[in-house]
């Protein structure tokens, strides 16, 4: 501008001396002039941030970054296999079309000509290997199939014909697609290896290129190796189909369960199907004599052994008689493992159930299971048909959603694939499952049940069948009310009680101003709490008095009598129930806000949850911005996150420290991971010098100081989440509340005025108000209740409907009663209108609800909304308060409410997305997991971008963020999350010594040199050789119980996951355990002698006995814990007890 500014002359006045441009390019004079718009701050603030992040960053940047392109003249698709020990690609598919193969800092993408497009991200490639001679080329194994789009070329001459009149060059969207062609589309998710040949001669220069690519930073393991390239004798999709059917013939022969484990051998990849139908033989031989169990937990072992196909992989792990001896070892550990189920009576137990798993993803059907799960009113219904039920997963190749991207149309994924398999159904050995329903939680989570048609007692049973069993369901009009209607019988229920007709009562619901005070909410007498307290699981000390049901209820007959003993008006309900001490007898209260359909025969009431102990109470990143935009102090929230920050630096400091820690955190719960900590420690050994439990520990704080950071998840001591019911005395006023906790036995009233209260997620200023908690005469009936909260049935509106839309069917409110945090004002409470469901005006069917649950997958745009709304919270003034919020949380509501009403929210009144966002939302470093003795858990170095996004980026990397001023700005930046774990390292860091766990064994030996144990070690070597693989994320993982997110925190599928992980590794643990201390349902009179056999064989080198798998190590821990443990039973063996 110093030099070239210059104002565009105006040519409207007369006698102006016109000015020669100084800058002329093609004889056309340019003028450069301050523009009349300001910039933007944001994006200020983003520049400057990304200019300190570079300079920070610059002494750390190691290898440079990929930056490096190819020119190629053909792609080919296909699979490695072995031809007399040589590895060679087998080319299932080629396409002879010139483009480009360009290696960017976080992925490759290969442009073709003809349009078509390949993406594939460097966390999803296994293996690049270069071929080079005459024919250059590099072979890319994937370890999950790529994305493919195209360009459709319909609308491409659409925007080339608008573009041109309207006088721009706008890109044309790209179309996220299955596979290339109909054939490719068959193979895409199965045949993994690509093979780019390269344009150029093999010489120098692309010597130079190939090894500069190999040191690059990110790029995957790259290595040399010839590999030849030969057409397949049968096509890969036609060994698929000729497995199938071969199935589909033995259906009589080949029980489903073992079909379902071969099927999965050749359709997830892990064997080549031509390899898989020669082996079928001997898969069958092991089941023979109805021992199908063991032939699938053979072959399950299997999946987990098969190493890739590639250069760094001997031919001998897939040649057949190699296979058929791995299987004859499977055998003999799988045989043993049979045994101790057979002694002790299995893992599973009467409220869950063995499902088989099927995951969708656009270009594959994946098979996974069985694994247990929660029972539901349709599972105990069918009980003895699972096997013709599939848990069905939808998302994309990463396990995640299919993500919107704003210049990729999804819509083949979604109206082609994911459409063509709800509507019509799939197949698995000869089996055609169908769409059959979901629960409201599994909605969201895009997952759903299919069922294949069964005969049970003489009787078909279909989907259609099914859900006409389980209610009338013609006088509902709308898809979205009758799925979600259907998926009460889906929702997990692990307890089912009996309750016969004559025991329930129906009361109305207090209603005023068009407002149901008691919605979704009954009361239970004290006798029949009894009844369902004696099935609740006995390790929960406290008994709940309040609890979250689906129960079959009973209908409204018109004459508004409120007893009934006849079936014939049954329906389904659903909701929480207290304990009222006032009822007589045997007495469920239900209310007509409960019930939700018609036509129910089942007598069990289903238990959901129960208040077992009051929940803490967590900030996140909504509550924390708007209690700011209320007047809360900074410091507050300062002094609760230095808090938390100094616990889990301290954690590392001691044995006692670290064994409460994982106590809270649940962490090795079962295996008393915290008992073995404290035991270490009295033998004056240090458990920090033992490799994994350091490193089992550092790997539980890191998830904890990653949530904290990156979720604000700051727990707050003087605060609860609860149960809401309504006060059924009518003693609480309006605005008052009565909260009662248990606290070591110890019934404790929370009392004071103006406490806080409110519901996740709160989006709204008003979704947070306060109250006055009260406490009730003695002789009143919620002095019984504890580990709730009672709102009161007085006033003009309801307290939880002000509450982000909160009612009293099972909602957690959050209450907070500590004095120094002081609300400066409260904002009038949200009151959207309610929205009728949408009416189809006939009865829906199940082609309708199918439909629904694919637009919802489509249209579900909560997460988006939430994430815009916290961008437009930190940018604006006024914060939550601002305009653009408010609308925000009004979509919000629409988006909570569409999986009940079919009313998607609009995102046309979304205001603009913005690129730059609050350095809060910014991802973290890495995390990378070493081998035992490799160095643990370690955090990378989060590394600035080093390159411009150009148009082969289509995801975040457009993403820019800046140094937030506000509250959840501060307290990201507060914690240095790298020092921070690097200090708990070097806390926890001693010297390291192997020999802990021998010190230990030492100590029991010689505490139990008068027993008698080595008669028992043998049974202790089959124990420690029952075999739960986990390949797939690292054991320490499992041990703990979460699944740690490479970048910040964890995600919600992480989340999910980890939940149903520690579920199955706890079930096992148990298991384990009970085969070492019991016989059958009886303690064993052996048990030390046992624990101490099995500790010993834990401490034996058997590493060769394991073909194929990685050594489990974390045996050797719950050996030594459950042996201290048995000896802690007997008087005078542990000195410190």
């Amino acid at each position: 501008m110093e030099i070239y500014g210059q104002n565009r002359p105006s040519l409207k006045r007369r006698g102006t001396v016109v000015q020669h441009a100084k800058l002329i390019f093609y004889n056309q004079a340019i003028y450069c002039e301050k523009s009349r718009w300001g910039a933007d701050t944001y994006l200020l603030r983003c520049l400057k941030k990304e200019e300190q992040d570079q300079i920070e960053s610059f002494h750390s940047l190691g290898p440079p970054v990929a930056s490096t392109s190819f020119a190629c003249s053909s792609l080919a698709c296909g699979t490695y296999n072995y031809i007399n020990g040589d590895l060679v690609f087998t080319q299932e598919m080629n396409w002879p079309v010139n483009g480009k193969l360009h290696f960017k800092e976080k992925k490759m993408v290969l442009d073709l000509e003809n349009g078509l497009r390949v993406d594939g991200r460097y966390d999803d490639i296994a293996l690049i290997t270069s071929n080079n001679g005459s024919f250059p080329a590099l072979l890319i194994t994937f370890a999950r199939p790529p994305q493919f789009t195209d360009v459709d070329l319909l609308q491409a001459f659409m925007n080339m014909t608008i573009n041109n009149r309207r006088g721009n060059d706008n890109k044309n969207k790209r179309r996220r697609i299955c596979g290339f062609s109909d054939h490719h589309r068959l193979i895409s998710g199965s045949s993994l290896v690509y093979r780019v040949a390269l344009s150029e001669n093999f010489s120098n220069l692309l010597e130079e290129k190939l090894e500069g690519l190999k040191r690059a930073r990110g790029v995957p393991a790259m290595m040399h190796h010839p590999v030849a390239v030969c057409a397949p004798d049968i096509p890969h999709h036609s060994s698929l189909a000729e497995l199938s059917e071969t199935l589909a013939s033995m259906s009589n022969d080949i029980p489903f369960p073992l079909a379902f484990q071969i099927t999965k051998l050749a359709q997830n990849g892990y064997l080549p199907p031509a390899l898989v139908l020669d082996l079928l033989p001997e898969f069958t031989a092991i089941a023979d004599g109805d021992n199908v169990a063991l032939a699938v937990a053979t072959i399950r072992k299997l999946c987990y052994q098969i190493p890739w196909a590639g250069p760094d992989t001997e031919a001998e792990n897939f040649d057949r008689d190699e296979i058929i001896d791995l299987l004859k070892d499977n055998k003999k550990l799988a045989e043993k493992e049979v045994l101790y189920t057979e002694s002790f009576g299995g893992i599973s137990s009467l409220n869950t159930a063995l499902i088989h798993r099927v995951t969708i993803t656009p270009t594959s059907i994946l098979l996974q299971g069985p694994e247990p799960e929660s029972n539901n009113r349709v599972l105990r219904k069918y009980a003895g048909s699972h096997d013709n039920f599939v848990r069905v997963q939808f998302c994309d190749e990463d396990g995640g959603r299919v993500q919107y991207i704003s210049n990729v149309s999804n819509d083949v994924v979604f109206d082609d694939r994911f459409k063509s398999i709800l509507q019509k159904g799939f197949s698995i050995a000869g089996r055609t499952f169908e769409y059959l329903g979901c629960s409201h939680s599994s909605l969201r989570a895009q997952s759903c049940w299919f069922v294949a048609p069964f005969i049970r007692d003489y009787e078909y049973f279909s989907a259609r069948v099914i859900i006409r069993e389980l209610g009338d369901f013609a006088p509902i009009r709308s898809p979205a009310k009758c799925a979600a209607r259907i998926g009460q019988a889906f929702t997990d229920t692990s307890i089912a009680v009996q309750i016969p007709s004559e025991c329930v009562r129906l009361v109305p619901d207090i209603e005023r101003n068009e407002r149901v005070f008691s919605d979704g909410v009954g009361t239970v007498s004290s006798s029949l709490m009894d009844r369902i307290e004696n099935h609740l699981s006995k390790k929960n000390r406290v008994m709940p008095r309040c609890l979250q049901i689906r129960y079959k209820g009973i209908h409204f007959p018109p004459n508004g009598e409120k007893q009934f003993t006849c079936t014939d008006y049954t329906t389904g309900a659903k909701g929480m129930v207290s304990l009222d001490t006032r009822l007589k007898g045997d007495v469920l209260r239900l209310r007509p806000s409960m019930v939700k359909f018609e036509g129910s025969l089942s007598d069990d009431l289903e238990i959901c949850g129960a208040a077992y102990k009051p929940l803490p109470l967590y900030l996140n990143q909504q509550f924390t911005k708007i209690f700011e935009d209320l007047g809360v102090k900074d410091s507050w929230f300062m002094k609760l996150q230095a808090k938390e920050v100094s616990r889990l630096r301290s954690i590392t400091a001691n044995p006692f420290n670290a064994s409460t820690f994982l106590q809270r955190q649940r962490v090795g719960d079962v295996t008393f991971l915290s008992t073995l900590i404290d035991q270490i420690s009295y033998l004056d050994l240090d458990f920090r010098n033992d490799v994994f439990l350091r490193d089992i520990l550092e790997m539980s704080v890191l998830m904890e100081l990653r949530t904290l950071k990156h979720k604000c998840r700051i727990p707050v001591d003087k605060g609860h989440h609860l149960h809401g019911i309504m006060d059924e005395t009518g003693f609480l006023e309006e605005g008052q509340v009565y909260c009662c906790i248990l606290e070591d036995g110890v019934p404790i009233v929370r009392t004071g005025k103006d406490l806080i209260i409110t519901r996740a997620p709160a989006l709204h200023p008003g979704d947070v108000q306060l109250v006055d908690a009260v406490d009730v005469p003695r002789n009143s009936p919620l002095k019984s209740l504890y580990n709730c909260i009672c709102f009161s049935q007085k006033g003009a509106r309801d307290l939880p409907s002000q509450l982000s839309g909160g009612d009293l069917d099972g909602d957690l409110y959050a209450i907070i009663w500590d004095p120094e945090v002081k609300l400066q004002k409260t904002e009038t409470p949200a009151d959207y209108p309610r929205l009728p469901a949408i009416d189809i005006g006939r009865p829906v069917e199940q082609s309708d609800m199918a439909d629904f649950f694919l637009t919802f997958m489509k249209t579900d745009q909560l997460g988006m909304i939430s994430n815009r709304h916290k961008v437009y919270a930190d940018q604006k003034p006024e914060g939550t308060l601002s305009v653009e919020c408010r609308k925000l949380a009004e979509l919000a509501s629409m988006a909570v409410d569409y999986s009940k009403t079919g009313i998607a929210a609009d995102v046309s009144e979304m205001p603009r997305n913005i690129l730059w966002r609050p350095d809060f939302m910014a991802p973290g470093p890495h995390v990378k997991i070493s081998k035992l003795g490799d160095g643990g858990v370690q955090l990378g170095e989060l590394l600035a971008p080093t390159e411009p996004t150009d148009d082969l980026d289509d995801d975040v990397s457009n993403l820019k963020y800046y140094e937030s001023p506000n509250i959840l700005g501060r307290l990201y930046r507060a914690i240095d999350e790298r020092q921070v774990f690097a200090d708990i390292k070097i806390l926890s860091l001693n010297t390291d010594d192997s020999n802990v766990m021998q010190h230990v064994w030492e100590f029991v030996i010689y505490r139990c040199q008068g027993i008698l144990w080595k008669h028992c070690l043998q049974h202790g070597r089959h124990i420690r050789d029952i075999d739960h693989p986990t390949r797939p994320i690292s054991e320490r993982e499992v041990f703990i119980g979460n699944i740690l997110g490479k970048v910040g925190a964890q995600s919600r599928k992480q989340r999910e996951l980890s939940v149903s992980m520690k579920e199955k590794y706890d079930e096992d643990a148990t298991y384990v355990i009970n085969c070492i201390i019991k016989d059958k349902d009886e303690y064993s009179e052996e048990a030390l002698e046992r624990s101490i056999a099995c500790f010993a064989a834990s401490l034996e080198d058997h590493g060769s006995d394991r073909k194929r798998s990685e050594e489990v190590v974390s045996f050797k821990y719950l050996a030594a814990a459950v042996c201290l443990r048995e000896m802690e039973r007997v008087p005078g063996l542990l000195p410190f007890v």
